[in-house]
């Protein structure tokens, strides 16, 4: 029997989270930090990190926001476990 993976955080209503960081580019995640961004925008960079949609994360309750935010935070700073090519962890020298 295949280890199941442990979901990265658990909604309110039950639904687990996992979340993918490789699904959104360097530029979107930083987007999400400058004062200017709308709001919906940084839903939407959520969103594709979680695979919630932009309606569900907005129709979240507040504690259930703060849980993703908090965990995509954390996860965001989290070493990989697999990095996907050699270049991932190898310096490049020039």
């Amino acid at each position: 029997m295949a280890d199941e993976k442990k979901p990265d955080c658990v909604l309110s209503d039950g639904r687990p989270i996992f979340f993918d960081f490789w699904k959104v580019s360097t530029a979107e995640w930083r987007s999400m930090f400058k004062p200017e961004q709308a709001e919906e925008a940084g839903d939407a960079v959520m969103a594709k990190v979680t695979g919630l949609a932009v309606a569900e994360i907005s129709a979240l309750p507040l504690p259930d926001f703060r849980i993703l935010s908090e965990t995509m935070m954390r996860k965001s700073r989290d070493p990989l476990a697999v990095p996907e090519t050699a270049s991932a962890t190898e310096p490049t020298t020039q």
